[in-house]
């Protein structure tokens, strides 16, 4: 019998230890605004800022809810995008936004109050998983049923952290210019850039070829030998950095199309200077005039170092 609850009470350990993120958030949730208890609920926040929350705030934010809104009823839905999880709750009056931050340890960093966030449901009818190297890219393969012209074009981010739909606060031109590309009879395939979705994969170390290139070959090639897409001419699109990488995509991929979208046909150091100055005008706050002067430093330096 003792080995037996041994062996319940490792499992019961091993169960809470594995709880998600998504379940973590829910329980501070109810813990707060069900159960009112404020000191369990300041249990869930990482010790970096335990100390600047305190129990008694989380009181006073639960008592001013309830006079603004009414009484908290429940949780609609979950959504999240990477740390960030947006609880979209029902109050008797209102209905809004618990967006929780994770760090580390899953621990939470932040919590705050916001409007309701809308969000895209998950198109698994037309969700595709390509291998590339040592990951999968998730994506959306999209296949007009009539007027099909056998073309599929094949998306290539900018810079940074993109989703498949390139989203940028409400705007998602990949998913936009591809849904009219399905209306005009065209194929689209869209994926996460890996840095979104295997951020593990890269750092700072990475090259281009790592982050970008060798994923849309790889892209390219799976349709290029899919007994499916058999006569379909394979075009690859690059946005931004993704048109700027066009020309060593292109040595590798050899496809019927290739489409620059805003790239640039200066050297990267250049328009990098350009940005961040334009940056400075707009609030000279976020880049002082120092940041820019020691990126001209280096860009200088390597400058010379080329010739």
């Amino acid at each position: 019998m003792k080995k037996l609850l041994t062996l319940f009470l490792a499992v019961l350990s091993l169960l809470s230890f594995s709880q998600s993120r998504k379940d973590i958030g829910a329980q501070f949730v109810r813990t707060l605004f069900v159960d009112k208890n404020a000191e369990k609920a300041h249990s869930f926040f990482d010790a970096s800022v335990a100390g600047e929350i305190k129990a008694a705030d989380l009181t006073m934010v639960t008592e001013q809810l309830q006079g603004q809104l009414g009484t908290f009823k429940s949780i609609i839905e979950i959504n999240n995008e990477k740390d960030y999880y947006y609880y979209y709750s029902e109050f008797e009056k209102s209905k809004l936004d618990i967006q929780i931050t994770f760090g580390s340890g899953d621990k939470m960093i932040g919590f705050f109050l916001v409007p309701h966030k809308t969000f895209d449901q998950p198109d698994e009818k037309n969700a595709l998983k390509i291998k590339s190297d040592e990951i999968e890219l998730n994506g959306t393969l999209l296949v007009p049923e009539q007027d099909n012209k056998k073309k599929l074009v094949i998306f290539v981010h900018g810079s940074g952290a993109n989703d498949r739909d390139e989203t940028l606060g409400e705007n998602k031109p990949f998913k936009d210019i591809a849904e009219e590309l399905f209306k005009s009879g065209i194929a689209t395939y869209r994926y996460d850039k890996r840095n979104y979705s295997h951020p593990e994969t890269v750092n700072d170390k990475s090259t281009v070829e790592q982050e970008t290139i060798n994923d849309a070959v790889n892209a390219a090639e799976y349709f290029k030998n899919n007994e499916n897409f058999k006569g379909y001419q394979i075009i690859i699109l690059g946005h931004s950095q993704g048109a700027y990488l066009m020309p060593k995509i292109a040595e590798r991929a050899k496809v019927a199309k290739y489409i620059f979208m805003a790239g640039n046909a200066r050297p990267l150091q250049e328009v990098l200077i350009d940005q961040l100055e334009y940056l400075h005008k707009i609030d000279s706050s976020k880049i002082p005039t120092e940041t820019i002067d020691a990126i001209k430093k280096q860009v200088s330096f390597f400058t010379i170092r080329q010739i």
